[in-house]
């Protein structure tokens, strides 16, 4: 059995967002993982590029800690992301949870990379995960 990204993806018919984040948080928490929202969508070319490479080394190693947890934007209204603390203006974005899943501060998009390869990816990743506030090298 391989290593994989410890990841949960939030439905409407699991509950409230804010419900599900808090009960996806917890169960981070509860395994010493940091909890991590990670805002996708299916038409979005760098979210199929990380979908791509999430078994890659790197990035394995990259979000190694964690506990991500989907929500896919198409999904959720921009009204129930805002109510909640999430400003999400574009895809992928990966924002860091509080224990109760509400949003931190700290968050990281793809614009903060060039071409989406494991090589420019995971140590932007690799940072934030890891509570860098600004992941750029």
């Amino acid at each position: 059995m391989g290593a994989a990204i410890a990841r949960a993806e939030v439905a409407p018919t699991g509950g409230t967002l804010g419900d599900q984040l808090a009960r996806h948080a917890r169960a981070a928490r509860e395994h010493a993982l940091q909890p991590i929202a990670y805002f996708h969508a299916a038409w979005c070319a760098p979210c199929r590029a990380i979908a791509r490479w999430q078994n890659d080394p790197a990035m394995l190693e990259a979000f190694r800690g964690a506990q991500v947890i989907g929500v896919d934007i198409d999904v959720w209204t921009p009204g129930e992301l805002s109510a909640l603390g999430f400003h999400v203006v574009g895809v992928p974005t990966w924002v860091a949870l509080e224990p109760d899943g509400r949003p931190t501060e700290r968050s990281v998009t793809s614009a903060e990379w060039g071409d989406d390869v494991p090589a420019n990816m995971a140590p932007v990743l690799s940072a934030f995960v890891r509570g860098a506030r600004n992941p750029l090298p």
